[in-house]
């Protein structure tokens, strides 16, 4: 081996050492006046949780993909906030930049720096070397993940992409006009809405879909390859069905359809739904 590399092996060593020192000091010292620095915050049930301020970035497209995880998106709120439930710091992506929420389960540049509109953060490379354990938050065996947006009035988003493989969806209060495309490989989806000219294109593959909006104006193409779907929009609402279920059956405001119903009216608002496996029930909102 060259002297040169001897060197640059001995300083490496050193920095090593060095760094672990000041760790072991700091940390010592971070007990001795009872000061945490891992920062992590819990809510009533003992979850670790953190909220992101949204209210200033103006955010018009939502990007989710995440493995094992419950995501809300409620629009309506007071303030816009996205809160994470569970989540371990730097063991998923998260950006807010160029006009963009982004939420993954990809581990990357954006996993340790967080990027948002004209500015970045970074907390610490303590997190990625909890020593001991330290670093990691109390999060109960097999508890589950979640991940809550809350949009203002005031958010003009555009498109939302939400893939999740094991989860629930719940869209509530949608009164955007975007693109919603939720895809779920094991878990359901449902939609609370109140007069939406939302487009939707929902795809549950292993449970169930269910739309609540009374007086639907928008397009919706819905799809449970092994599951049920239900629907509820008032009998006055002028939409245009087409509802299928080749293997289950189809009920129409009550009247048994048999495996298929379509109307004959053409109007603007559309609602396409196939159960592979299952039902689809059109019903009166409760």
């Amino acid at each position: 081996m060259k002297p040169t590399s001897i060197i640059f092996l001995i300083l490496a060593a050193v920095l090593i050492v060095a760094g672990a020192v000041t760790c072991s000091v700091a940390q010592s010292r971070a007990e001795s006046e009872n000061v945490s620095i891992f920062c992590y915050d819990y809510n009533e049930n003992g979850e670790p949780i953190e909220k992101i301020d949204l209210t200033t970035e103006n955010i018009n497209k939502i990007t989710v993909s995440l493995s094992d995880c419950d995501v809300e998106i409620v629009t309506g709120a007071e303030r816009s906030e996205l809160e994470l439930v569970n989540f371990e710091k730097y063991k998923y992506s998260l950006s807010t930049g160029d006009s963009e929420l982004e939420l993954s389960d990809s581990i990357g540049i954006k996993s340790v720096i967080r990027f948002n509109s004209g500015s970045f953060s970074f907390e610490g490379l303590r997190y990625i070397f909890p020593f001991g354990g330290k670093g990691k938050p109390k999060i109960s065996d097999g508890a589950q993940r979640r991940a809550i947006l809350r949009l203002a009035d005031t958010t003009t988003v555009r498109n939302a992409v939400v893939e999740i493989e094991n989860g629930d969806v719940s869209l509530n209060g949608l009164t955007l006009k975007a693109d919603f495309n939720v895809s779920v490989e094991n878990g359901n989806i449902r939609v609370l809405s109140d007069s939406s000219a939302v487009s939707y294109k929902l795809t549950a593959k292993n449970g169930n879909v269910d739309i609540s909006d009374p007086t639907f104006s928008g397009s919706a193409v819905v799809r449970a390859e092994k599951g049920d779907i239900s629907l509820s929009v008032n009998k006055e609402t002028e939409c245009e069905y087409k509802l299928e279920a080749p293997l289950g059956a189809v009920s129409y405001y009550g009247t048994s359809s048999g495996h298929a119903y379509t109307t004959g009216t053409t109007y603007d608002a559309k609602i396409t739904a196939n159960a592979d496996t299952g039902n689809v029930v059109l019903t009166v909102p409760e």
